[in-house]
């Protein structure tokens, strides 16, 4: 199932260093961690949203660029128990745009099936 969405939520909290991301609003039914990454699950076993805790630390994004999102574009992948997560930011730091990409692939995500859904803020 491939699926082009607008993100509902998108956000970053600067204390605890977290990203938020909600592409569903769909009725959650569980949450599967690893090494950081929360997955948010339906009642049908679709994501519906992800939280990257320690983000800056895990992407090398800098925090302070994160306090003035401008849009941006994440696809998210599961394919034989891997999760990927592409995202494109736009940040206004400096009072310039600046422009990032990352990249994020985790093992062991076992109960998802193979989805992919790309949203746009």
């Amino acid at each position: 199932m491939v699926s082009e969405e607008k993100i509902k939520i998108f956000d970053f909290d600067y204390l605890q260093d977290t990203l938020f991301v909600k592409l569903e609003n769909n009725l959650y039914s569980h949450s599967l961690e690893k090494e950081g990454i929360i997955v948010d699950l339906d009642t049908t076993g679709q994501i519906m949203g992800f939280e990257i805790l320690n983000f800056t630390n895990i992407t090398g994004f800098n925090k302070d660029m994160l306090r003035t999102i401008l849009g941006g574009k994440i696809t998210l992948e599961t394919e034989n128990n891997i999760l990927r997560i592409k995202m494109f930011l736009s940040t206004n730091y400096r009072n310039k745009t600046q422009e990032s990409n990352y990249f994020l692939e985790k093992l062991g995500f076992d109960e998802l099936s193979n989805y992919s859904i790309s949203a746009e803020m």
